[in-house]
């Protein structure tokens, strides 16, 4: 897979030929992969690394699983980090 998307001639490419991204997407490396899954945000990533440093302590304490609901409004950010200064 990473051989064929990797490829440096274009013409050969996979996601550049006939079936563009199709070809991708219908590889066997993909076959147990839901991709409608992906796009709802169904998916629960593989691996989530330590953080580290935190740039955002207002949102420390929010769960993976919020994260697709999160209202991200601007006055709702302000308000967030008014709270944790």
């Amino acid at each position: 897979m990473v051989k064929h998307i990797l490829q440096a001639d274009l013409s050969k490419r996979y996601g550049n030929l006939k079936g563009g991204v199709n070809d991708i997407k219908d590889h066997k490396f993909f076959k147990s992969f839901s991709w409608t899954d992906l796009l709802a945000r169904k998916m629960k990533p593989g691996y989530i690394p330590p953080l580290k440093y935190s740039f955002f302590p207002a949102f420390d304490n929010i769960a993976i699983e919020e994260w697709t609901t999160l209202d991200t409004s601007l006055s709702t950010l302000i308000q967030k980090l008014k709270v944790h200064q």
